[in-house]
């Protein structure tokens, strides 16, 4: 006695019929239903749900498309220089079909996941044509389309994500540099090493505030204080669009303290560069000093009592203190900037 093979599929449940005969072996009617079971059962084995069980783990080294072969599968990215990893068309897909990529990256290179011309991925609010994903972190996507071939634009919904794709862009203090962080000293870099917080700059920051030429990031301004002409440099807290073409310019913040940026309320009037990231010279709060007691020359008075005699008061100077700056009691950190 042997038993039924079972084949991975879907097959349709054959109903019998009065008029079919009894025929037994593979192949034969009478295990024509049996048949169509357990090969649904091994299918489902097989596609439980991507949550649970995935099918196999496709490993990506190059530039690649991902077509309906690779759903089922953890599609890990292993990247040693930027990747462009492009999706097929979406009716190319069953419906509702899931694609998980993971992503294995050197520092400071990218992994961008690019719809086929034309779709777009719904993350969150947003429609986007392309998204980067860094070292360590993960996309899952869905189709959105109803019917296996559909023709209607295709769009991909975001199932899950790292938790860095939507921080990009915000700046933090450490002891140390934090994964996918980077440095905010004035270092030039390439925008497609940076392709994610280059986007993000170019999406958030004003060109000519926040995000200057490269020729004003450097220059300086002389401004008159206490009657010294002093020359600082007063954009280096913002970003430089680099050469204009292929690179940009993080800010330079080493050395510098911070300040929420007054946005018209008022009371910070005297910043040089009016805009977040520009440059606010040091000063004191405007004051005097009293002299307690009398100066100069002491002598007698006619009716006996010490006075002062022949000296006026601003004669006088208090002796000098303090240092080449403005300093509070504080702790150095690394200023970083989520990439």
């Amino acid at each position: 006695m042997s038993n039924l093979t079972a084949t991975a599929a879907w097959d349709n449940v054959y109903q019998l019929e009065t008029s079919d005969p009894v025929i037994g072996g593979p192949g034969g009617m009478d295990n024509r239903q049996a048949q169509a079971l357990i090969n649904r059962t091994e299918f489902l084995k097989d596609n439980n749900g991507v949550e649970i069980r995935y099918k196999d783990k496709a490993v990506i080294t190059t530039n690649t498309t991902i077509d309906a072969s690779y759903i089922g599968k953890v599609i890990q990215i292993i990247a040693t220089d930027n990747l462009t990893i492009t999706i097929d068309q979406q009716r190319n897909f069953d419906p509702h079909s899931c694609l998980k990529f993971r992503v294995v990256c050197v520092p400071n290179k990218c992994v961008k996941i690019l719809p086929s011309a034309g779709e777009q991925i719904d993350f969150g609010g947003d429609q986007e044509n392309e998204l980067y994903l860094l070292d360590g972190e993960f996309l899952n996507l869905v189709t959105n389309s109803t019917l296996s071939g559909s023709t209607e634009n295709g769009r991909f919904i975001l199932d899950g994500c790292s938790d860095a794709l939507f921080t990009v862009g915000e700046e933090i203090k450490a002891k140390a540099v934090i994964k996918n962080t980077y440095k905010q000293a004035g270092q030039e870099v390439n925008r497609a090493d940076f392709a994610r917080i280059w986007k993000w700059i170019s999406r958030n920051c004003t060109d000519g505030l926040q995000l200057v030429n490269d020729s004003v990031w450097f220059g300086s301004q002389n401004v008159t204080r206490n009657g010294l002409i002093v020359s600082v440099y007063p954009y280096r807290g913002c970003f430089s669009k680099g050469d204009g073409t292929t690179t940009f310019r993080f800010p330079d913040d080493r050395g510098m303290f911070e300040r929420v940026y007054d946005d018209g309320r008022g009371i910070d009037s005297s910043r040089i560069w009016d805009a977040p990231g520009g440059f606010e010279l040091d000063q004191n709060l405007s004051h005097d000093h009293n002299i307690p007691g009398a100066q100069g020359r002491w002598g007698l008075s006619p009716d006996g009592d010490i006075h002062a005699r022949g000296v006026r008061n601003s004669d006088f100077k208090t002796d000098a203190a303090g240092g080449v700056e403005n300093i509070v009691k504080n702790i150095a950190k690394y200023s970083l900037i989520r990439l």
